[in-house]
């Protein structure tokens, strides 16, 4: 079959073929979208970033790559680490203005030891440091625990097979030079499998941005399981 070297759809658009069965333009770099501009010339459109979509600008302008309407509209995968008995969870990058929430998917975190609780820590240096201080917490919207080390997640964990915790922690607004939230829903396996469920809701107070968090055990190591991170929504 015959191959066209060229295919001129104006005087000033024409993609030509190099014979290899690559067409290239004077103006076209690798993975840019071809669009018809004014009076059909053909160019190639800027890339954008991972996780923009085409949009159109309307009638008289080329489409561009932008963030997806409603400040992203889905969730984004960030990051994710697995434990294997590992003291701890740490997730020190990605956490920045891009998200005003991320979202940590807890999937059957178990302890070393049993009975153990399962915690987080916040950093405001990209984790060199975590503050072991500071933290106020409210269990199942009852017990208020101020100035403690860590912000429960859930406790009473058992260690025992299919003894673990699951559920979804939410990191709000860590940006901010707020203090900043940190809320949990989990289900889990107790040290008699009994299974139990919390909603718990603590505070880092200090007015500092968060860049950086920790994921650890109130007693020894966490055995297994794997935390990831996602970010939920942009910035207004």
């Amino acid at each position: 079959m015959a191959i066209q070297n060229s295919l001129d759809l104006t005087a000033t658009g024409v993609i030509t073929h190099d014979g290899s069965g690559v067409f290239t333009g004077s103006a076209i770099t690798q993975y840019q979208t071809l669009v018809a501009g004014a009076s059909n010339a053909i160019s190639g459109i800027s890339v954008g970033t991972s996780g923009q979509v085409l949009t159109s600008n309307g009638a008289g302008s080329n489409p561009t790559y932008q963030d997806a309407a409603g400040g992203g509209g889905g969730w984004v995968f960030l990051a994710s680490a697995t434990a294997s008995s590992s003291a701890t969870l740490d997730f020190s990058s990605s956490i920045d203005a891009t998200y005003n929430c991320y979202a940590f998917i807890v999937d059957h975190i178990a302890p070393a030891t049993d009975g153990a609780s399962f915690n987080v820590r916040t950093s405001t240096d990209g984790g060199s440091t975590y503050d072991s201080t500071g933290y106020y917490v409210s269990k199942d919207f009852s017990t208020s625990n101020s100035n403690v080390g860590e912000i429960n997640v859930t406790e009473f964990i058992g260690n025992n097979t299919n003894e673990s915790t699951s559920g979804i922690v939410y990191l709000i607004n860590p940006s901010a030079t707020e203090y900043t939230t940190i809320m949990s829903i989990t289900r889990k396996r107790t040290s008699t499998n009994a299974l139990d469920s919390g909603i718990n809701i603590g505070d880092r107070n200090s007015a500092a941005d968060v860049d950086a968090i920790r994921f650890l055990m109130s007693s020894g190591n966490i055995a297994s399981g794997t935390v990831s991170m996602y970010g939920v929504c942009t910035p207004s």
